[in-house]
């Protein structure tokens, strides 16, 4: 240690490194931590792209076999979310415009009932997440479980659904939330048209 750092250090009543825990001031400013910091930093922020894009893709590839028109919009940050909705054919007033209101409820009334107000909006809005991934996993043929498994691991679910599933581009089985499907007993030869 240089007798500049020596001095400062005394002159603030420091007179012991092991008083400061045993760490050296100077490593704070080391090049080689710098770089290790910085070098952390860049893989971090990579395989945070790398993640990003390969989700995209293949939310991308599902939407095109489920025929979506605006399945492109994968790529686009904060549009993407709008493929989540159309692939899952959920309306998003009830899925993203209630947990923001609740949000923004939570930051007028955190002055009262911080808590009470942040645990709800959580809430409702994991369970708005978790119903969205759902439908997205019927409507792809698939169940409980692949919810469960969108939640946690989406960036592997995807392609492995999209791998699975059958192409629909031309034909739309699956009925949205807000139509009611008609029981018959009739089977689909004796329906009159």
């Amino acid at each position: 240690m240089d007798e500049a750092t020596l001095n400062m250090l005394s002159n603030s009543g420091i007179t012991d490194l092991s008083s400061m825990g045993g760490i050296d001031p100077n490593m704070m400013f080391s090049p080689w931590v710098a770089w290790m910091i910085w070098t952390a930093w860049t893989v971090i922020n990579i395989i945070s792209i790398i993640m990003y894009f390969w989700t995209a893709y293949w939310l991308y590839l599902i939407n095109s076999k489920l025929g979506e028109k605006y399945a492109w919009l994968s790529f686009v940050p904060i549009a993407q979310y709008y493929n989540y909705f159309s692939a899952s054919q959920k309306s998003v007033k009830n899925y993203l415009v209630y947990p923001i209101l609740a949000i923004i409820l939570w930051v007028i009334l955190s002055i009262f009932t911080f808590w009470l107000t942040a645990i709800i909006a959580i809430i409702y809005f994991l369970v708005m997440w978790i119903k969205l991934l759902h439908a997205i996993s019927l409507r792809t043929w698939n169940w409980a479980w692949t919810t469960v498994w969108f939640l946690f691991i989406s960036f592997i679910m995807f392609p492995i659904v999209w791998t699975k599933m059958k192409d629909n581009s031309e034909k739309e089985i699956f009925v949205t939330e807000n139509e009611i499907p008609v029981l018959t007993n009739k089977s689909e030869n004796e329906i009159e048209l």
